[in-house]
């Protein structure tokens, strides 16, 4: 959109896909990775929608938008951090509820990955931050659980990887006896026979779960990697290890550039104007202006 977008963005992206040399390509997703190229990060860059009415949401917005014939999906650049917990169903209900929701997923997104790794760093070299009840209910339920806590925890994380992989491709009819098998039966008799700790299969749970609401599969795919990574980091230092983790997780987010713009905007930097539809959702009447970090064109929505 010529009175939106910044035409510098366009040519950037128009070059990028003029440069590629390759003999063919059978989906738009395959040119994720020469626009991206240069980022060094496990993260998400560029974004991808089956969803017309996110694709016009990105267009007026003054992103560009990527498609390609016989191709379901649209690759929306430049994508940010925070558009991985927004979505245009947002935009169809009241405020309160969608920044509730927007809430939510932030804070499913680092119950997924520092879960495990708390548990762990507590149980095995920090106790005495827990209450000495919760402790001894603890050591009363891995009382018989022959590996160490980071074994345990790995254990269950692998089937539970073993399972979600088996669903995704699972024909629908047979995907619910699967889950059944997985979630009911092999890890009550897992718990059954000492193999693994009730308490330990609810933390893998929570985690999971939490994974779960991101449908990107790159996003899901970063929390599984500074999951694991701060799960040995856990068990190797205990809390400190946990925190050096954290710090390495923050420091990645804040160094990672899309299309020449920081991936943390409109959080870091914090942009105050921005705030209205970042986590939180002002009334859609109260949003005039598009993202002023995304295009200095035409901001104003209305007069």
């Amino acid at each position: 959109m010529d009175n939106i977008c910044e035409i510098e963005l366009v040519n950037e992206v128009k070059n990028k896909l003029e440069n590629i040399d390759i003999d063919g390509v059978f989906d738009v997703n395959n040119f994720k990775s020469f626009l991206n190229k240069d980022v060094k990060t496990l993260f998400p860059t560029i974004l991808y929608t089956e969803k017309p009415d996110d694709t016009c949401r990105f267009l007026l917005e003054g992103r560009v938008i990527v498609t390609m014939d016989n191709s379901p999906s649209a690759l929306v650049a430049p994508t940010f951090f925070i558009d991985f917990f927004q979505n245009s169903e947002d935009y169809y209900h009241k405020p309160f509820f969608a920044s509730f929701m927007r809430v939510i997923r932030l804070i499913s997104f680092f119950l997924a990955i520092i879960t495990p790794a708390l548990f762990i760093a507590i149980i095995t070299y920090d106790q005495e931050i827990i209450p000495v009840s919760l402790l001894i209910n603890f050591a009363e339920q891995r009382n018989n659980v022959p590996f160490p806590v980071i074994i345990e925890a790995f254990i269950l994380m692998f089937t539970f990887e073993l399972l979600y992989e088996g669903d995704a491709r699972t024909p629908a009819n047979r995907g619910t006896s699967l889950s059944i098998l997985g979630a009911l039966i092999l890890g009550d008799a897992a718990v059954q026979a000492g193999l693994i700790s009730p308490i330990m299969v609810i933390i893998v749970s929570v985690s999971a779960i939490s994974s779960l609401i991101f449908i990107y599969y790159d996003m899901q795919g970063s929390i599984r990697f500074w999951r694991y990574l701060l799960m040995v980091f856990s068990a190797l230092f205990g809390i400190v290890g946990f925190i050096v983790g954290l710090l390495l997780l923050l420091i990645n987010l804040c160094s990672i550039t899309t299309f020449g713009k920081p991936y943390t905007l409109p959080m870091m930097p914090f942009k105050l104007e921005e705030q209205k539809n970042a986590i939180l959702r002002s009334d859609i009447t109260k949003i005039k202006k598009r993202p002023s970090y995304i295009t200095k064109k035409n901001i104003v929505r209305e007069k």
